[in-house]
């Protein structure tokens, strides 16, 4: 998948795409977490979190969950950034 890039706003454009219209597809739950990685770099915790939770929820078989797990927890500030 895309990486955020000088041209973030395409990146997001196509994860969100890939999360609305191929939620089934195992790309969506790392779209999920690229665009909570993204929001936090925006200083969007709220956004961030939200998708981390939704990744979490919708796709808990997700091999990606450990990961948003711990990005949810950076989010909330409830652990130290590494």
């Amino acid at each position: 998948l895309l990486r955020a890039t000088a041209d973030s706003a395409r990146s997001e454009a196509i994860w969100k795409a890939l999360v609305a219209n191929h939620a089934q597809s195992p790309e969506a739950a790392e779209s999920d977490l690229e665009l909570a990685r993204l929001f936090r770099r925006r200083g969007d915790a709220a956004g961030a979190i939200a998708r981390l939770e939704h990744l979490i929820l919708t796709y808990p078989q997700s091999a990606l969950v450990p990961q948003a797990r711990r990005e949810l927890e950076l989010a909330k500030g409830t652990i130290p950034p590494p």
